[in-house]
């Protein structure tokens, strides 16, 4: 018998796990970050980094899943980058 990913999310919810959505901010100062948040959470363009509370770049939803973890959050994949370059014409 073939199981529908809703019917597996109802017993993983009845398990005590919340559902999740995954999603990545990328700080120039802090480096880029994956971030699993509540399903409820307002996503957008922009996300608060999870270290200077900023507005950052946010690639929106990548994923969505289940977990027993509190959310939100956070792993830092990413050190922080030179986004503040422009490119030259050679």
């Amino acid at each position: 018998m073939e199981v529908s990913f809703d019917e597996l999310g109802e017993g993983l919810i009845n398990s005590g796990y919340q559902k999740v959505v995954f999603l990545e901010v990328e700080c120039n100062i802090h480096g880029a970050y994956r971030l699993g948040v509540s399903e409820d959470e307002v996503l957008g363009d922009l996300f608060d980094c999870p270290e200077c509370h900023a507005p950052r770049p946010c690639s929106g939803v990548i994923g969505r899943g289940y977990s027993r973890q509190s959310l939100p959050f956070k792993e830092r994949w990413c050190g922080p980058g030179n986004w503040n370059f422009q490119a030259r014409e050679n």
